[in-house]
C-alpha cells in the first residue's frame, strides 16, 4: 500500500526542541506515512533534516517581527508563499500538511485562498508569550482552517480558546538510536544548562544560584550548551550573562558551550540538569535528561510540572524565585543519595509516561481521520 503523504512546515531557521520533536515523530511514523520539509531559504536546519533523510524545500518564509519593515514585506510574501503551496501540493501528491507552530500562517492563508490540502498545526510555545490580538487572531484562523490544533501539553492547552479541534498529544522520549538510560554518574561535578541563549531561558538564575553556594561546592561547574542563533538579541543576552558571570566571580566555573550535535555525550557527563525557564509549553530537555537517567531541577513554568512529580523524580521550583532555586540546588548538591533517588525515578517515570504508544502513535489516527475528511 502507497505511504500516505505528509509536507512538514518548519519555520525555524535554527535548531530548536520543536524541530527535534517533529524530526522524532517523523522517524517512529516513517512505516505509516513519507514526510518532507518546507523549510526557511537559507536555513541551518535544512543539512540537519536532510542527514535524517527527508527531503526539504526552501521557500522564502517570513516571520512576524516587531518592525515596520518586516510588517510590510509578511503579508506579500505571505500571499505568494501561499500560491507556491498550491503549486508544490499539486505536483507532489501531498495529502496532509503539518504546520509545526501556531504562528506560522501559510497553511490557513493558503485554505483561505481556497486550497483543498487539509492541515493540522502543532502548538508548541506557550500562548501567553504573545500579544493577545496576535493569539486570537492566530486562534481565528486555525479554528476555522484546521483540522485539529495539537497541543504539546495541557498547559498550552488551557491557555488556548475552549475548542473542539484542540487536543493534547505530548511528545515522545528519546528514540532508541539516540540516547539510552545512562548509569548514573555518581562522581559527577558538572552541572548540565542545555538551552539557547535567549532571554526569558533562565541562565541567570542559575548563575546566581551558583554563586550563592559557599566554598564547599566549588568543584561543581555550571556548562551552557546552545546557540544564540545568530540573533544580535541573543548574542547580546549571552555577553549579558558573561559580564554577570565575572560580578559574580565565579566566571572559572563556567563552560560557555555552543550548539551540540551530541546532545546524549552532555547529559552522560552531567551530574545533575537545570531548566529555569519562565516559560515552557513541554520541555523535551527536562524529558531527555530525565529518560537518560539525570536528576532535574526546573521552574514550574508549563509543561516541566507535567513532566516531573515534585520530590519524586526531580525538583520544581517556583517561577521566578531566586530564593528557591538557591535552596534547591544547594539541596541537591549536598544530597548525593537524593540526586541518585530521583535519576532512578525519572528514567522510569518518562518511559512510562511518554513512551510512543501514550505520545506518538496518538498522532496516526488524527493524520488519517484528516486525510480521509478531505476525500
Amino acid at each position: 500500500m502507497t505511504k500516505r503523504r505528509i509536507l512538514i512546515i518548519e519555520n525555524s531557521i535554527h535548531v530548536t526542541g520543536g524541530l527535534k520533536a517533529i524530526l522524532r515523530t517523523c522517524i517512529a511514523l516513517k512505516e505509516h506515512f513519507h514526510f518532507e520539509f518546507i523549510v526557511p531559504r537559507g536555513a541551518v536546519v535544512t543539512n540537519v533534516i536532510r542527514d535524517c533523510g527527508y527531503r526539504v524545500t526552501e521557500f522564502n518564509l517570513v516571520e512576524i517581527r516587531r518592525s515596520i519593515k518586516a510588517l510590510i514585506s509578511y503579508t506579500p510574501m505571505l500571499l505568494i508563499n501561499a500560491f507556491k503551496l498550491r503549486y508544490f501540493l499539486k505536483i507532489n501528491k501531498i495529502d496532509l500538511i503539518v504546520s509545526n507552530d501556531f504562528y506560522n500562517l501559510l497553511a490557513p492563508t493558503y485554505r483561505f485562498l481556497g486550497g483543498i490540502v487539509p492541515y493540522v498545526t502543532f502548538v508548541r510555545f506557550m500562548p501567553d508569550r504573545f500579544p493577545k490580538p496576535l493569539v486570537n487572531l492566530w486562534c481565528l484562523l486555525h479554528f476555522r482552517y484546521s483540522y485539529r490544533l495539537i497541543a504539546v501539553s495541557n498547559s498550552v492547552k488551557e491557555k488556548l480558546e475552549r475548542h473542539q479541534k484542540v487536543v493534547v498529544v505530548y511528545s515522545e522520549i528519546p528514540l532508541e538510536n539516540e540516547m539510552k538510560v545512562y548509569p548514573y554518574n555518581e562522581h559527577s561535578r558538572e552541572i548540565l544548562y542545555l538551552s539557547n541563549y535567549m532571554q526569558g531561558k533562565g541562565q541567570e538564575y542559575a548563575l546566581i544560584a551558583l554563586a550563592s553556594l559557599g566554598p564547599d561546592y566549588e568543584e561543581w561547574k555550571l556548562r551552557f550548551i546552545g546557540s544564540d542563533m545568530g540573533l544580535e538579541k541573543n548574542k547580546s543576552y549571552k555577553r549579558r550573562l558573561q559580564k554577570l558571570a565575572l560580578e559574580l566571580g565565579i566566571q572559572g566555573r563556567i563552560h560557555w558551550g555552543d550548539f551540540a550535535t551530541d546532545v546524549a555525550q552532555e547529559y552522560r557527563q552531567a551530574g545533575l540538569v537545570l531548566n529555569l525557564s519562565e516559560s515552557e509549553s513541554f520541555s523535551l530537555t527536562c524529558v531527555e535528561a530525565m529518560y537518560c537517567n539525570r536528576p532535574v531541577l526546573a521552574t514550574a513554568c508549563g509543561g516541566p510540572t507535567e513532566i516531573i512529580t515534585h520530590g519524586v523524580d526531580g525538583e520544581l521550583v517556583q517561577l521566578g524565585s531566586q530564593q528557591e532555586i538557591n535552596i534547591a540546588l544547594s539541596k541537591l548538591l549536598r544530597d548525593s543519595n537524593l540526586r541518585r533517588s530521583y535519576a532512578d525515578n525519572a528514567s522510569k517515570s518518562v518511559a512510562k509516561q511518554f513512551g510512543l504508544q501514550q505520545t506518538t502513535y496518538k498522532l496516526i489516527p488524527i493524520f488519517e481521520m484528516a486525510i480521509k475528511g478531505s476525500e
